[in-house]
């Protein structure tokens, strides 16, 4: 969630300093790292034009930075390992496999687009946004699991905090007593 929460609160952070008439740095830079899309195209444009000094880090196969903006994709997310098609799933005796599921959840935020004719789009569009992972390197996962569980596992694996820290060669940060 802090990806989000920064890529959010810096525009009412910067509002708030102007309504305070406080001196307003020249660099207000703010990095985020696996944040998803937090808006549409116009809150994406604004956001680049009032941070041009902003990062944006991303995991190319992080399932949480590619909800909204282009989940669509995420159909053959982890290919050739478990591919959403090759899973299936029954809810209310209704088997889909993953990657109809996922296509139709897609679908329905297409449709809510066009309805209110607001598109999701992700900041840092045209400067400033890094991605991680361009070799797509899955991790091992349970393969004694289910296979949806072994494909949430992999996503797991690819957003968690020690992954995006090993991208740039910083090892896991330990909390005490784990």
């Amino acid at each position: 969630m802090g990806g989000n929460l920064a890529t959010v609160f810096a525009p009412w952070l910067l509002y708030q300093l102007a309504q305070d008439h406080a001196s307003l740095p020249s660099l207000f830079p703010v990095m985020t790292f696996a944040a998803p899309t937090a808006g549409n195209n116009a809150f994406a444009t604004a956001y680049d034009k009032s941070f041009p000094s902003s990062w944006r880090y991303y995991n190319e196969i992080d399932l949480v930075p590619m909800a909204s903006d282009s989940l669509r994709s995420t159909e053959l997310l982890y290919s050739p390992a478990t591919e959403a098609g090759s899973i299936e799933t029954t809810y209310n005796n209704l088997t889909v496999t993953l990657k109809n599921g996922i296509g139709l959840i897609a679908d329905s935020i297409d449709v809510a687009e066009l309805r209110d004719g607001s598109y999701y789009a992700q900041t840092n569009q045209s400067h400033g946004s890094v991605a991680l992972n361009t070799s797509k390197t899955l991790y091992p996962v349970d393969t004694s699991k289910a296979l949806i569980d072994q494909w949430f596992d992999q996503v797991a694996s690819q957003h968690v905090q020690s992954t995006y820290l090993s991208f740039f060669g910083l090892p896991p940060v330990a909390c005490a007593g784990t």
